[in-house]
């Protein structure tokens, strides 16, 4: 029975602490054919989107790697648009125009 209390009592604490924050936000980007990339998580996967997109990202609370979470906006002959995560909010749209 101990066994099992301290397992429980263990899954709700790693549940509690959790080492990313999620955020949901919008991209559109000019022109409608940039590749928007977005690097996100505590193992920075990368994933792609296509404008408009709907992003859901997940930003580490960890300083060294949150500073790595990106969101980059490219396009063949255009000047490469990057923001870091941590100054996206959540909700917000983002309309990023590429020159």
């Amino acid at each position: 029975m101990k066994r099992y209390i301290v397992m429980a009592l263990a899954a709700v604490l790693t549940a509690g602490c959790s080492s990313t924050v999620t955020k949901n936000f919008k991209v559109f980007a000019e022109p409608p054919d940039a590749v928007i990339r977005v690097v996100s998580g505590t193992d920075l996967q990368e994933q792609t989107y296509r404008s408009p997109a709907a992003v859901t990202a997940d930003v580490p609370k960890d300083p060294a790697l949150a500073s790595k979470a990106i969101l980059e906006v490219q396009k063949k002959n255009y000047k490469p648009r990057v923001i870091s995560l941590q100054d996206v909010k959540t909700g917000e749209t983002l309309n990023i125009r590429l020159q």
